[in-house]
């Protein structure tokens, strides 16, 4: 055996991108500890810590983040701004058809005939 192999010379696998930030993910929401992710990516916990401090700043990204491209709130008042604009639609529908029974009534009034 020579002098630099065996577990304390182990060689750093490579890990995709992807993958560590999902494997953060995992710590970060207490899935998995540094030790597991480790095993399961055959690194040291060395390693996984280099990652979390690489990679402090960023984030899995979700798709529909990735189209709105808006805030929480901006989503939120999207959201709120549609349904006002449902209610509304349905208003003035309720408003045409009144109207319309209304003129009817006002004509069958006109030419004799009484409900």
């Amino acid at each position: 055996m020579r002098p630099n192999e065996g577990p304390a010379a182990r060689r750093t696998r490579f890990v995709h991108l992807g993958d560590r930030l999902l494997a953060i993910a995992r710590i970060r929401a207490g899935t998995a500890s540094v030790e597991t992710i480790a095993e399961e990516h055959e690194v040291e916990p060395k390693e996984v810590r280099h990652w979390l401090e690489l990679h402090a700043e960023e984030r899995v990204v979700l798709f529909d983040e990735f189209r709105d491209n808006t805030s929480p709130e901006s989503r939120g008042l999207m959201k709120r701004a549609r349904h006002l604009a449902q209610l509304v639609a349905e208003a003035d529908r309720l408003l045409r058809d009144l109207h319309q029974e209304y003129v009817l009534m006002l004509a069958s009034r006109r030419s004799g005939f009484t409900k």
